[in-house]
């Protein structure tokens, strides 16, 4: 599993956890499923899984032929 620090005040933090959770997570979505981030978006699908406030924001990928979440390895 790979992880992402964002480090700010815990304002900065909030209004990005709001942003994500709403525009933003919308807007990463149909990047990947456009294959603007990967060239592996015909294969699989991505959702979300919590907001990052109180806990943390998980990206959850999908293999869209069984339709069973594909596991990160930490």
């Amino acid at each position: 599993m790979a992880k992402l620090i964002i480090e700010g005040s815990e304002d900065v933090l909030k209004c990005f956890a709001a942003w994500f959770s709403c525009s933003g997570e919308q807007s990463f979505i149909e990047a990947f499923r456009m294959g603007d981030i990967t060239e592996n978006y015909a294969a699989t699908d991505i959702t979300v899984r919590g907001y990052g406030i109180n806990e943390p924001i998980q990206l959850v990928e999908y293999d869209l032929a069984t339709d069973e979440e594909i596991p990160y390895v930490d």
